[in-house]
């Protein structure tokens, strides 16, 4: 029998699916390399690349990301914001997921407005306003991107063209399908030129 000081799990966190660990073995090489893009776009706004990441499952690419954006958070400017694509799929959901993320992490004091009556265009006249002023790096990801392509992928479009108005983003696509893309709209795709 176990006693209260000698538990079975000593880090009942480890199970859990979104535990990320202080160092990730074996996908070092991987985020270096999306480290040193992300801290490029950092340092040179105009050189921003968005990043596209494919691979099968369990391979360890949302993690890395985590593991990131999680460094990113204690080290720097950026404003990292990941979104599940399996959960939110919709225009309005990702644009009202980064607002949301951003009144709560970037404007604490600030009521994050309602979704609820409120068209896609004034949400994103606000997310571009606040962008504006707080002068802050946003790094999107979007993980599981083939699941907002159905029916929201000119979000990725209208996130991608805010580079022209002097509000650089930097865009993370995951996925498991390398060819997600080939069907896209060739705009969005244009617009997105992802480095793989």
């Amino acid at each position: 029998m176990y006693s209260h000081e000698d538990p079975v799990f000593r880090q009942k966190e480890v199970l859990f699916p979104d535990y990320i660990p202080d160092h990730l073995p074996h996908r070092e090489k991987e985020i270096k390399a999306v480290s040193s893009l992300i801290n490029s776009a950092l340092k040179d706004p105009a050189g921003i690349v968005n990043i596209f990441i494919y691979g099968p499952p369990g391979t360890g690419k949302t993690a890395s990301i985590k593991f990131i954006f999680r460094k990113l958070e204690e080290e720097t400017a950026a404003f990292p914001v990941y979104i599940n694509c399996f959960r939110i799929n919709t225009r309005m959901g990702v644009i009202y997921a980064i607002i949301f993320e951003f009144f709560r992490k970037v404007r604490p004091t600030r009521r994050i407005p309602s979704r609820r009556g409120v068209a896609y265009d004034e949400l994103f006249d606000l997310l571009v306003s606040e962008l504006r002023k707080s002068r802050i790096f946003p790094v999107i990801c979007f993980d599981e991107v083939d699941h907002l392509l159905p029916r929201g992928a000119e979000v990725l479009y209208d996130l991608s063209r805010l580079k022209e108005e002097s509000i650089p983003v930097q865009l993370i696509m995951i996925t498991n399908d390398q060819f997600i893309f080939m069907n896209v709209d060739p705009r969005i795709r244009s617009s997105l030129r992802p480095v793989e």
